[in-house]
């Protein structure tokens, strides 16, 4: 260094890169191809421009503006230029000071949960770094708010005294030290819960002035979702009225026992088809009368096949289905054996998947990562049953699913099946297909926690019991538990 001295610039910086691998580095094998690389550039581009608002970014790619900031120091607006208007309206604000750490940003409402943390960033002083501790207390403060395995999103500015970080304990400056951890958990944690707290204090409106409106509520059928209208406000009267009347119409099943008696049908008549008769049974979920009465339901000679093969015991945890066959007993996890059952039905029209058309398309929003991972695998989500089209930047529209999925569940199935494949991004045609049908296979079965009517339960054994060979869910979970009578009268000392 000669001398210093002031110079005369315009405001801004621009840095104009050509030739940069004029004479071919040593490394030049190792580049990927142009796309990655491309996406790569502007990853680091968007932490740059949401570690410093006030600074203006414009990312151009093949002539067009890829990325555009105002620099006008508003986090938000540099949010909604990044990840998109659906990302903007979910997040709540967070400003929260604890012992002389700040942090100020946004998470998003629980309803806005993902099944990876893409959308997780923070920022320490203005620097993006991988941030441990805050993602530990992140999850804490979520914890009863939304399901397991799933992840908000979250933006945080983290500002600390320097002498308080140590900087140095990795190369690239992406994992740092703190004097006291602790402290920043709880920064976070309590950041976090202002934020989620603030949210659910926001006042509503009074629903007993408000005019009485059509609410859409939904019973699960053995077949498929039957959807029907609820007032969403009325009074006590119309509540037991429309109660009986939903009870009637959804959860009994005709049968005329005088007319099948004497009709004598074969044993080989479906039970379809015999529900579809007569007088009215009701079925009460998992109540033993009810299960007698479904049992009574059936022709004598259907009766007696069925009963010689296994009997419904009941139901527990809303989760489990107990099943009595011959000298064993089955604990059968609904969720899994329907979930397999669904996989095989979509694998056995693996070249012809059965899709549907939706009245309404349904707009995704994604990432940039999503968008590079949808735009390489796209053929193989046709291949599934997705129709789609490009929608904007980093937007698809859905207009053709899967037969088996429901509207609500197509943004989270698109997202966790990008998230599965960008995991593996290697993988042959047959995996990914198999990671693309096992997802929509798992949003598409019975839940967990699910109330099952007889009917169904009646349903889901007959077939597991039909096709022995099904033993695990796609993900490798049991989808059966057998208990045998000799070991349970051994544990009760029956047996010597």
């Amino acid at each position: 260094m000669i001398d210093i001295a002031d110079a005369g610039c315009p405001e801004g910086t621009s840095v104009i890169v050509r030739d940069i691998f004029f004479n071919t580095p040593a490394r030049l094998k190792f580049m990927k191809k142009d796309l990655v690389e491309r996406e790569l550039i502007a990853k680091v581009l968007e932490k740059l421009a949401m570690s410093h608002p006030e600074i203006s970014f414009s990312f151009i790619k093949d002539g067009q503006h890829d990325l555009q900031t105002s620099g006008d120091g508003n986090f938000k607006n540099v949010l909604y230029r990044i990840y998109g208007k659906e990302v903007f309206d979910s997040l709540l604000d967070t400003d929260y000071e604890y012992n002389g750490i700040s942090v100020c940003g946004y998470v998003s409402k629980p309803v806005y949960a993902r099944h990876n943390k893409g959308m997780q960033q923070y920022f320490l002083n203005h620097r993006t770094i991988s941030l441990k501790t805050a993602s530990y207390a992140l999850d804490e403060a979520y914890r009863d708010s939304i399901m397991v395995k799933r992840y908000p999103a979250a933006f945080l500015h983290i500002t600390i005294d320097p002498s308080e970080v140590d900087v140095n304990v990795h190369p690239s400056k992406q994992e740092v030290k703190f004097g006291n951890e602790k402290q920043i958990y709880d920064a976070v944690f309590y950041a976090v819960k202002s934020a989620l707290n603030a949210d659910i204090q926001r006042p509503v409106a009074d629903r007993a002035v408000m005019t009485p409106a059509l609410r859409e509520s939904r019973i699960n059928t053995p077949f498929g979702t039957a959807r029907i209208n609820s007032p969403a406000s009325c009074d006590q009267s119309q509540k037991e009225e429309f109660a009986n009347l939903v009870l009637k119409d959804v959860f009994h099943i005709e049968y005329n026992q005088k007319e099948t008696l004497t009709q004598t049908p074969s044993a080989q008549r479906t039970t379809d088809s015999v529900l579809k008769q007569g007088d009215y049974i009701s079925f009460n979920h998992a109540a033993q009368n009810d299960l007698k009465a479904l049992n009574d339901a059936f022709p004598t000679e259907i009766r007696s096949s069925v009963e010689s093969e296994f009997r419904i015991v009941g139901e527990i945890f809303d989760t489990y289905i107990i099943v009595e066959k011959g000298q064993e007993i089955y604990l059968v996890d609904k969720h899994a054996a329907h979930e397999r059952f669904i996989y095989e039905s979509i694998k056995g029209t693996f070249n012809d998947a059965a899709s549907q058309l939706l009245m309404e398309p349904v707009v995704v929003t994604l990432t940039r990562d999503e968008t590079a991972v949808f735009l390489k695998n796209r053929e193989y989500l046709s291949e599934a049953g997705f129709l789609t089209e490009e929608f904007g930047d980093n937007t698809v529209i859905v207009r053709e699913v899967p037969i088996n999925l429901d509207q609500e569940d197509i943004r989270d199935v698109l997202c966790e099946i990008l998230g599965e494949l960008s995991r593996n991004r290697n993988e042959v045609r047959l995996e990914i297909m198999d990671k693309i049908i096992a997802t929509v296979a798992c949003k598409a079965a019975v839940k967990a926690g699910q109330k099952s009517t007889a009917q169904e339960m009646f349903y889901m054994i007959q077939k597991l019991l039909e096709n022995t060979d099904i033993k695990y869910c796609p993900h490798g979970r049991p989808v059966a538990v057998v208990l045998t009578k000799y070991g349970i009268e051994k544990q009760f000392g029956r047996i010597v």
